[in-house]
């Protein structure tokens, strides 16, 4: 980050319900807890994730199948952390053979330039 870009966190405490703050605690607890190397924590992901997320991912999956014989771009406005930007990308290279060439657009914050993904896991 920046100077210009203000700290945000999604799960920053004053931002939760005494509920979601005590399950974001206890979620960071059970994944730093966990065995195995991080990246065999995050190929688990739907352990760890909340079934808000889930149904986030779920959600843009379902889009994107509905989506898959239309021609145009795609563009994520507000990217943030990068998850919907990354998961648009990811979904196009598995299940996109119908249009190759589509073209994943995200610009989110203070961000001047427009980052361009084409063709990304080529």
């Amino acid at each position: 980050m920046n100077a210009d870009t203000p700290n945000f966190q999604m799960t920053h405490q004053s931002h939760q319900r005494p509920v979601d703050a005590a399950f974001v605690a206890e979620t960071a607890d059970s994944f730093q807890a966990a065995s195995g190397s991080l990246t065999e924590k995050l190929a688990a992901f739907p352990r760890f994730a909340s079934m808000a997320d889930l149904g986030r991912f779920l959600t843009r999956a379902h889009i994107f199948q509905q989506i898959l014989n239309v021609h145009g771009s795609i563009i994520e406005c507000g990217v943030h952390l990068g998850g919907g930007l990354m998961t648009w990308t990811k979904l196009s290279a598995l299940m996109n053979t119908h249009y190759p060439s589509l073209l994943i657009f995200g610009a989110g914050g203070h961000a001047k330039v427009v980052c361009v993904l084409c063709q990304w896991f080529d």
